[in-house]
């Protein structure tokens, strides 16, 4: 499907934390900053996080329950 191997675990993290942050995602899955910012994109992509807009934090668009319903969990 083309997603990282850590989609579905940054993902629940991210929706969890309602805090979608690459630097995040690097610290706990002690990952690069291309790979961390990869998975942001795919997340966006796929609904989970809004657009990037400037300085302000993305938005976090889906529950626990939606995104495990679409992603398994």
């Amino acid at each position: 499907n083309g997603k990282d191997e850590k989609f579905v675990d940054a993902g629940r993290l991210i929706v969890e934390q309602q805090n979608a942050s690459i630097g995040m995602i690097q610290r706990r899955f002690a990952m690069g900053f291309n790979r961390a910012a990869r998975i942001i994109d795919q997340l966006e992509s796929e609904g989970v996080i809004s657009k990037a807009d400037g300085k302000k934090p993305r938005e976090v668009l889906m529950t626990i329950d939606e995104f495990n319903a679409k992603f398994g969990g």
